[in-house]
């Protein structure tokens, strides 16, 4: 359970106990920052889930930027994020606190990781419970890992680092598959972790011309808007189960490393010149096939 520990200099305002000795420490040297958010609980993450979707695109708030789905997931959730509007000043001072601007579509956002904090007499002990947490959390985002966020480095939580182990091997990791996360697993992991969080291709247009498609032929009854909410996606996954092998449900979703995402870039590759692995990761390449893909179904549609 998320400690909530208030921050010194923001009345009102929590963070997790780390993130928020973080953030005291780099306040305390380079002066206050303007917060717009911090700490959120379940009902306040799923008031703005519902905020986002209310009304459709055009009466949504112009500072509003889609939020983490479902409630209980995320890092404002976690305690582990802020939002500034001082988004130059904070990205230039913040990096060695640990603190790193994730999403490229949300630039107020800021995320705290300890493994980067060089600011707290080094990176925190291997095994203690919020950096397992930390490290539960991002396999499951980044990996499609189902583990339960409880700090505790348990059997599956091994499992899942012996498969990340054997993955990491294409960004430089040639230790044991031990699922020991120790000095050569972190080194491997900074690189796909920069990787994993660079600047996206853009795709603009790409989801309208899919809802098009998926509007004649699998079922989508929404606005072609270029949003891929959730009836998009299960028109999408319906789509992927007739011709892609998707065997997943049809629920929605298309979680980060997942299936959905898997059978999607299967799709790409074979008709869109999509190279890269079959990994469920939405980066450049997955990106820009889809914008073809996109272009091709708005025309053909």
């Amino acid at each position: 359970m998320t400690t909530q520990t208030a921050l010194r200099n923001h009345p009102g305002m929590w963070l997790d106990a780390a993130a928020a000795a973080s953030l005291d420490r780099l306040e305390a040297a380079k002066g206050r920052y303007n917060l717009t958010d911090a700490g959120r609980t379940v009902a306040e993450q799923q008031g703005l889930i519902n905020r986002w979707y209310q009304g459709g695109v055009y009466n949504r708030p112009p500072y509003l930027y889609k939020p983490y789905e479902p409630a209980a997931s995320g890092p404002h959730v976690g305690g582990h994020a802020i939002d500034t509007s001082e988004i130059s000043r904070f990205k230039a001072e913040s990096a060695p606190y640990g603190w790193r601007q994730d999403v490229a579509s949300d630039p107020v956002h800021f995320v705290y990781h300890p493994e980067l904090d060089t600011t707290a007499g080094g990176a925190p002990v291997a095994g203690s419970d919020q950096v397992t947490k930390d490290r539960q959390n991002w396999l499951n985002t980044s990996r499609g890992e189902k583990l339960t966020v409880d700090g505790v480095e348990g059997p599956e939580t091994r499992a899942a680092y012996k498969r990340y182990q054997q993955f990491l091997a294409q960004y430089g990791y040639t230790g044991a598959i031990d699922g020991i996360w120790g000095a050569g697993t972190q080194a491997a992991h900074a690189k796909y972790y920069t990787a994993f969080t660079a600047p996206k291709a853009p795709t603009v247009g790409a989801w309208a011309g899919l809802q098009k498609m998926l509007r004649a032929l699998y079922g989508y009854t929404g606005a072609i808007d270029n949003i891929p909410g959730p009836g998009t996606w299960s028109a999408m996954q319906r789509f992927l189960a007739a011709q892609w092998g998707y065997t997943g449900p049809i629920d929605g979703v298309a979680s980060t490393g997942g299936n959905t995402w898997k059978a999607v870039q299967r799709w790409l590759k074979a008709r869109y010149g999509y190279t890269g692995p079959i990994d469920g990761i939405a980066g450049a390449g997955t990106l820009a096939a889809l914008e073809r893909a996109g272009a091709a179904n708005g025309a053909a549609f």
